[in-house]
């Protein structure tokens, strides 16, 4: 558990330079072992779980050399096809690693796993539609690829981040042409397409719901460049505005965070663009936009190009600081709303309708108290709260917000947020 105290107040001011996103790097760093020759990926952002991924792939015989931002990573002499015990943080980045082990051995173990738990029904039936053989075993999975690997149209039964992965990296290598029906189309998805395709492969549909892919028998290394993390940069154009500050954010794909502005501007939110950077300018007091007179204001979370689920918890947040009031509707998970309770107790008035819905009426002025991260996401949200709010406040197990966000305290703390870890 990792506590640290917060003296908010602090205006962030400065210039902020986001990492690579953790959700395009970790399924490229699965692609990588399953190309020939070396693959230089840079603009790795060091989270915990890339780190556990990288830890994996050396323990299965994978040649992995660090520096700094840059991996280098090639197969050519795995010696394992087990994957734990220990796993990765979550299962789903366990069946991306399985991936290059049936690649290369025709068969991958994953244990322990366990399958009344993990929401995994998606991404097992992918790897069934693609003749893959899964076997359930106690607390094991055993699966086992079909020779020649054929390919299959998938029709996914949610747009699946993951699910969308496998199928595409099952596909590169299937002989035969697949067809991807329901695809997730994040950006991270499309920069796996992006990825696979400089290696030699043919992928047709990237950043749509359907994928059409033509498998290969093999793919080259390459060098290849992470970009930006579109969230972390939307937190920090957030964090910036929360706390009354100016900041400057590099190397920003404008054409990516427009789906995130367009939730900002509904609280008078606005920024300015400096060639591949952006300026978020000291704001006006925040308030609810009601443009068209449209009754109640209302923030949903969509798929991608909606407004992201994972920015639901901050722009609560900001809501807070904002006059008027406004409806956020969180569509997609139960768990994005756990954090209201300390939000509450802090100063906010915010009204939980049901598990899905809240009304944040503002503004309201925040006050310190003792907080606790439930996950990554409201983690953020606690964040964010903690750096409004006047006096101390002490955050326990922060660290989650590490898995996402690489070395996202010292950055904080360089644009001048007050931030240190607890000694005890």
């Amino acid at each position: 558990m990792a506590r640290i105290i917060i003296e908010g107040g602090f205006p962030l001011n400065g210039v902020y330079h986001p990492s690579g996103n953790k959700n395009a790097a970790m399924p490229i760093i699965v692609a990588s072992l399953m190309t020939q020759g070396i693959n230089r990926l840079s603009n790795i952002p060091m989270t915990l779980d890339i780190q556990m991924m990288l830890s994996e792939a050396a323990k299965c015989g994978c040649d992995v050399n660090t520096l700094d931002d840059v991996v280098i990573i090639s197969c050519e002499n795995l010696t394992q096809s087990k994957i734990g015990p220990p796993l990765p943080s979550s299962p789903q980045i366990s069946l991306l690693l399985a991936l290059p082990l049936l690649h290369h051995f025709g068969e991958a173990s994953i244990e322990p796993i366990n399958l009344s738990q993990d929401r995994l029904s998606t991404h097992l039936q992918v790897l069934e539609d693609f003749g893959i053989d899964v076997q359930i075993l106690d607390n094991r999975l055993e699966l086992k690829k079909a020779e020649p690997l054929k390919a299959h149209d998938v029709l996914l039964e949610e747009a699946s981040v993951t699910a969308t992965e496998l199928s595409i990296l099952l596909g590169v290598f299937a002989e035969g042409r697949s067809t991807l029906k329901n695809a997730a189309c994040e950006p991270h998805i499309h920069e796996l397409i992006i990825f696979l395709n400089s290696c030699g492969a043919e992928i047709e549909g990237g950043g749509s719901n359907v994928i059409t892919i033509t498998g290969k028998k093999k793919l080259q290394g390459i060098n290849y460049s992470i970009m930006s993390d579109h969230i972390e940069i939307g937190s920090m154009v957030g964090l910036a505005v929360a706390t009354g500050g100016e900041l400057t954010i590099k190397h920003v794909n404008m054409d990516i965070l427009q789906p995130i502005l367009h939730g900002y501007r509904k609280l008078n939110i606005t920024i300015e663009t400096k060639g591949t950077d952006i300026l978020v300018p000291r704001q006006p007091p925040l308030r609810v936009i009601n443009k068209h007179n449209e009754g109640q204001v209302t923030i949903k979370s969509s798929p991608w190009p909606g407004f992201p689920s994972d920015l639901i918890p901050l722009i609560s947040v900001l809501a807070t600081q904002a006059s008027g009031n406004i409806l956020i509707h969180e569509r997609m998970y139960d768990t994005r709303f756990f954090f209201v309770d300390s939000l509450t107790s802090m100063g906010a008035n915010v009204v939980q309708c049901d598990p899905h819905r809240i009304i944040v009426v503002g503004p309201s002025s925040l006050l310190s108290t003792y907080l606790e991260t439930p996950d990554v996401r409201t983690g953020l949200a606690v964040l964010g709260a903690s750096l409004i709010a006047k006096g101390e406040s002490t955050i326990d197990d922060a660290n989650i917000v590490d898995r996402v966000f690489f070395d996202i305290f010292a950055k904080l703390s360089s644009v001048g947020a007050s931030i240190y870890k607890h000694a005890g």
